[in-house]
């Protein structure tokens, strides 16, 4: 989940920051994966060929070592990658998307509840100061804008939960409250419009499941006020954020990023390449900016400055194929499964806006995520094509007794 109790001081790099343990930890569980996926290998790969263009990607970053100006971290991390990877296709062909979620809600609201306690009796460790915006709860997490991310989708599955299922309804409500508490002390602005946008979504997708016309353009009178409002309004809104209209230095920061993909346009620095120090390609990026950015605060950026135009278009396109899927899905379906592939779908992409990386080292859980998702979807595809071919063997056999 990329829970992290280590705390990693401003501008600090991955392979400066070793740590012995929660390295022999992270490989562990690694290796768990690798032998997980191994005994299911002919299912694993069937599924991961799926999405092409996934692999596309996968293949670019494992051998983006040959181009990396620092090997030794793009090969740990592109194994690292391999492996989430593996994680993801092997959970997509052995769990139903309600047994994944079911397991996601509880690991999500553990650290919550944990955080919240960790605050009581050690509240050195679960705050961070932050000298513009004051105080911030990071909880077990290692920045207050990881734990808002973490939080804002425990919301969203719990209150989907909520709203879906009779059973421990109370419970999931509590849940909900306590990661929404959660969520507003991690003061993170990005997070709170994540939230929002989700919501809406919800809301939309709820509302068009009824087909009832008047509720439509209700909701969707409800959301341009509240689009409409918040855009007349941003300044103040920003204001009272204690943020400025440059996002806190991203929009600057986002243009940097775009000289640099132009000097590599076609593969990139190599997988976790760029942002490795004052030594590395951000050094002028940090010397202009003053500010140690650790990422681009944007993951097509991110994906652009690792693996060039060449990821970007295999991620864009693996991202479309997706959304084309869910979005079939959908419209099959009137089940809750039918709503969640999108949910998920529009949590990474928001998530991916304004901040980490999908490729981040820091927050796998987005890339898990997304491998799962994508897997899931490609299932539902294999499944209904098996459906279709099984229909058509029953057809035939029954067309001569029919014509006779």
């Amino acid at each position: 989940m990329g829970i992290s109790l280590e705390k990693s001081e401003p501008g600090t790099r991955l392979l400066e920051s070793y740590n012995p343990l929660m390295s022999l930890i992270n490989y562990s569980i690694y290796i768990i994966g690798i032998l997980l996926a191994s005994f299911k290998y002919r299912q694993v790969l069937n599924l991961i060929f799926k999405d092409i263009f996934l692999c596309v990607l996968l293949i670019l970053a494992l051998f983006s070592t040959i181009w990396s100006e620092v090997p030794t971290s793009t090969f740990l991390h592109s194994i690292s990658l391999l492996a989430i990877t593996l994680y993801g296709v092997y959970f997509g062909s052995s769990y139903s998307l309600n047994e994944m979620l079911r397991l996601f809600r509880w690991s999500l609201a553990i650290i919550a509840i944990l955080g919240l306690l960790l605050a009581l009796f050690m509240p050195v460790n679960a705050f961070m100061i932050d000298l513009r915006t004051g105080l911030r709860f990071q909880g077990l997490l290692s920045h207050p804008t990881n734990c808002g991310r973490i939080m804002v989708l425990s919301i969203v599955l719990w209150l989907i939960h909520a709203l879906h299922t009779k059973r421990y309804r109370v419970l999931s409500w509590s849940v909900v409250a306590i990661c929404t508490i959660s969520l507003v002390i991690t003061n993170t602005v990005s997070a709170y419009l994540s939230l929002l946008g989700i919501l809406i979504i919800l809301l939309l997708l709820r509302t068009l499941k009824t087909k009832n016309v008047v509720l439509i353009l209700f909701v969707l009178f409800f959301i341009t006020s509240v689009i409409t409002l918040l855009s007349t309004n941003y300044e103040t809104v920003l204001d009272f954020f204690r943020r400025d209209t440059t996002g806190t230095g991203r929009t600057i920061l986002w243009e940097m990023v775009w000289e640099k993909i132009m000097e590599h346009p076609v593969l990139g620095y190599g997988l976790n390449a760029f942002w490795t120090g004052l030594d590395g390609p951000c050094a002028d990026i940090w010397q202009r900016m003053r500010w140690q950015a650790p990422h681009a605060h944007n993951g097509l950026l991110d994906v652009g400055l690792q693996l060039g135009f060449l990821g970007m278009s295999a991620l864009l396109i693996s991202l479309v194929r997706n959304v084309f899927i869910a979005i079939v899905e959908l419209k099959r379906s009137s089940k809750l499964e039918s709503i969640l592939p999108i949910i998920l779908i529009a949590f990474i992409i928001i998530s991916n806006l304004t901040d980490v990386g999908v490729l981040s080292a820091r927050q796998s859980i987005i890339w898990f995520l997304y491998v799962y998702i994508s897997t899931y979807l490609s299932k539902c595809i294999l499944n209904k094509r098996k459906k279709y071919k099984r229909y058509q063997e029953i057809a035939e056999i029954y067309t001569p007794f029919n014509t006779n």
